[in-house]
């Protein structure tokens, strides 16, 4: 034990078990925990019982959420015959960015028959990821390559 109190060693030893948290992390955030008012560290502790008592994984597409089967899941203008299944949270942004750019590129769900240029549908799809979510700078990682101007164009087979 390096402190005198056996509380400080505990957080610290706790806090350096998270991922990306070595512990001089740790260190910084139990010392910053001890200068904020106990209210605050009160509201951080329920805060982190709660995702443990209330998150789970939607049995439908394996995101997170507080009801099973998630809203996206359940959400009446989703194509039920599509499920998008994920490895971690974070790549929900990256599928509702695919059905957003796939809906406007080829015409269907809410652009059903208005099909967009691909740089347009490339756009405004970074465009509704960024107001989903705007604390998230997901949006920036997707870079097009190919012809802005580039059109889907459905013939008859023939």
């Amino acid at each position: 034990m390096l402190y005198p109190s056996e509380a400080v060693e505990k957080a610290i030893s706790q806090l350096s078990q998270l991922p990306g948290i070595g512990r001089k992390s740790a260190q910084r955030i139990v010392f910053y925990l001890l200068k904020v008012p106990a209210e605050e560290v009160r509201l951080l502790a329920e805060s982190l019982l709660r995702i443990k008592e209330r998150v789970t994984r939607c049995s439908i597409c394996c995101s997170i959420t507080e009801q099973d089967p998630c809203a996206i899941c359940t959400d009446p203008k989703r194509d039920q015959k599509v499920i998008c299944v994920v490895e971690e949270a974070n790549d929900v942004l990256a599928a509702q960015f695919a059905q957003e750019f796939y809906d406007r590129f080829f015409g269907t769900g809410a652009f059903a028959g208005r099909p967009q240029p691909l740089g347009q549908a490339f756009h405004e799809a970074r465009m509704a990821i960024r107001a989903a979510d705007p604390a998230n700078p997901t949006w920036l990682a997707y870079v097009l390559y190919g012809d802005p101007y580039g059109q889907v164009v459905l013939g008859d087979g023939s």
